[in-house]
């Protein structure tokens, strides 16, 4: 015996249908159609669902592994919270002027050559990974931007000229990647 339910639209134009296996053995499949009998969702009796057109979620959308619309390239959940960059930010130095960032409270200009990059949303404690560039400035020779020291709240940042002097430059990119 098959279970179903039936719910008519009230204008009498169209349903949608609900209908249980005759058995357990079944595979259980639930296909919702569209206003032109397409496919909206279906399940495919193994667990998948899949999902045509856009699909908005107003609440908490959870998934174990993600994948490409082939099957192929998944990724973990925890993958892709642990590898992308929880604080970003491209600056300008000369004038300690934020281009574009993320998780960026603000900048402060501690000396030539010395930045204080502040955290908006704290890193879970200062062991995170920091990582910087820069452009070259004028001159030839050995310029470094590198990361002096890292707080949970902030990251210090100092700029060389090949003379082992700080300078300040015009273009400073800032990255973390660790816990929040």
């Amino acid at each position: 015996m098959t279970a179903k339910i039936k719910l008519n639209a009230a204008s009498g134009g169209g349903s949608f249908s609900l209908q249980a296996p005759s058995s357990s053995a079944n595979n259980r499949v639930l296909t919702l159609p569209d206003a032109a009998d397409g496919i909206v969702a279906q399940t495919d009796g193994s667990g998948n669902f899949a999902v045509s057109g856009t699909t908005t979620c107003t609440g908490n959308l959870k998934a174990g592994t993600i994948t490409d619309t082939s099957g192929n390239n998944s990724s973990t959940t925890a993958q892709i919270a642990q590898g992308r960059a929880k604080m970003w930010v491209n600056f300008d130095g000369t004038g300690v002027t934020i281009r574009d960032s993320f998780n960026v409270a603000g900048i402060d200009d501690t000396g030539t050559g010395s930045y204080k990059v502040n955290i908006d949303n704290d890193m879970a404690n200062a062991n995170y990974c920091c990582v910087s560039a820069g452009n070259a400035g004028g001159g030839a020779g050995s310029k470094s931007i590198y990361i002096n020291s890292t707080d949970a709240d902030h990251t210090d940042v100092m700029s060389y000229d090949n003379g082992g002097n700080q300078q300040d430059r015009a273009r400073i990119s800032v990255a973390a990647f660790g816990d929040t």
